[in-house]
């Protein structure tokens, strides 16, 4: 049994990345949750498609035009640190996404934050995983946090459509606010290495 282990399970023995990836799975449950709903939620709103699709628009040129500020920022806290800082600002996006009522303040306010926690976050994410990666399993590292992922997304949206349909969007919103920031906890220490 311990050697089927060595040879096959032992990528399970790096708690730091374990947690990431149960941390990575918890905050796509989030984005879940509502993200899949929100251009429905501004087409309701009255946007045309065409709007919806420039706030998305809007939302990737901005990502691009913040990554070169975002590594100033980054290489300032540590990875780690930009990780959470990146959860808690998307936790921040669904709020202000419930403000929204048409082209304005709220919608303008909304690509922006959106933008810089999208920055903010996938940038040191990715340079963590890789730092606290093991190189001999670095492939099932991923391929357990893609697993992990896509059971929360398959999940996320029924519960995201249950609480649209019988309560409202805000509690959708609320909901994937309060995982992102749950899953904020599982994010550890890099551990040192020798």
């Amino acid at each position: 049994m311990g050697n089927y282990y060595h040879l096959h399970m032992s990528f399970f023995s790096n708690k730091a990345v374990n947690l990431i990836n149960l941390h990575h799975a918890i905050k796509r449950f989030s984005m879940g949750i509502a993200d899949i709903f929100v251009a429905a939620y501004l087409l309701s709103l009255g946007l045309s498609l065409i709007e919806v699709f420039c706030v998305y628009i809007g939302i990737f040129i901005l990502r691009f035009c913040l990554r070169p500020i975002s590594f100033i920022r980054i290489n300032k806290i540590g990875l780690r640190k930009s990780v959470i800082l990146g959860t808690i600002f998307y936790a921040g996006c669904y709020p202000i996404l419930t403000q929204v009522d048409g082209i304005g303040f709220w919608l303008l306010t909304y690509i922006f934050y959106y933008a810089i926690a999208d920055t903010l976050y996938w940038l040191p994410f990715h340079a963590y995983y890789s730092a606290i990666g093991d190189n001999d399993h670095r492939g099932k590292h991923v391929a357990v946090r893609e697993a992990l992922s896509a059971l929360g997304n398959g999940a996320a949206p029924a519960l995201g459509g249950f609480l649209i349909a019988n309560f409202g969007f805000i509690y959708a919103a609320s909901a994937a606010s309060t995982v992102a920031i749950f899953s904020s906890i599982n994010i550890q220490p890099r551990p040192k290495k020798p």
